[in-house]
């Protein structure tokens, strides 16, 4: 048997990470300062179904697995029962306006794997009540923090398809880091889909999070609710530089 001093283990192996997983995430709440994520539930169906289930919510659905449901009530029920089951590896998560208690999306946890400590935040559906709002931000935050710090997985994935570029610059001005392009990667609603893959690991997390946290507080915005500082400047300031231009492959035809 080959034995090895830990600096050779550690150039030949790699560093020793804890051997138990991760805990899989609970039905638990994730209260913000402007938002409050709350476990998916069959009661939340109807107010989902007012802000992304009707004929002109259609565009929503582009690049979701889902297809637009149209007004489709009981096929939306149906959806929202099998995302509360969980039979997906998959964890839903209704958005709440912290002041008016409404309804302004899901979001998910998916791909999550305990075992390596590794989690994909997906299934972003914002309603036109959230879009470009510190609110959206401010979700995406919540479900990054409750990644690392509460359940302790080691990295935050972000995936979307290449076609999608507001996702894609998303991804980037949250500070996650572009990784790959997956060609071919599967073949949705009988199109073929390229997948552009983002992550954030856990020693990224504290510059990422001060950033974030600096651009969120109230102090960041005026009277009329305009930014004061850019996340981009935010992150600038923390010691991280977001890359001006992500120039990823097109899509082949």
């Amino acid at each position: 048997m080959l034995s090895f001093t830990d600096e050779e283990a550690l150039q030949r192996l790699g560093p020793v990470v804890p051997s138990e997983p991760a805990p899989y995430p609970s039905r638990e709440a994730i209260l913000g300062k402007y938002v409050d994520l709350v476990p998916l539930a069959t009661d939340h169906a109807e107010g989902l179904f007012s802000i992304i289930g009707q004929p002109e919510h259609e565009r929503l659905w582009d690049y979701m697995l889902e297809s637009p449901f149209n007004g489709d009530r009981s096929r939306f029920d149906a959806y929202v029962s099998s995302r509360i089951s969980n039979t997906n590896n998959m964890m839903f998560w209704t958005i709440f306006d912290k002041s008016t208690r409404q309804i302004l999306g899901l979001i998910s946890y998916l791909n999550i794997v305990p075992s390596h400590r590794s989690i994909e935040v997906g299934n972003v559906m914002f309603s036109s009540l959230l879009q470009r709002s510190r609110k959206s931000s401010e979700v995406v935050y919540l479900m990054i923090k409750h990644a690392f710090e509460t359940l302790g997985y080691r990295r935050v994935e972000w995936k979307c398809n290449n076609l999608n570029g507001p996702s894609k610059r998303a991804a980037i001005r949250y500070g996650f880091t572009y990784e790959g392009f997956f060609r071919k990667h599967f073949v949705l609603k009988g199109r073929s889909r390229d997948t552009t893959w983002f992550a954030i690991v856990d020693e990224d997390w504290p510059i990422r999070k001060q950033a974030l946290e600096a651009w969120l507080s109230e102090d960041n915005f005026d009277q009329e609710g305009k930014q004061i500082m850019t996340l981009k400047e935010a992150h600038k300031k923390f010691g991280y530089v977001v890359p001006a231009s992500l120039v990823l492959p097109a899509m082949p035809l």
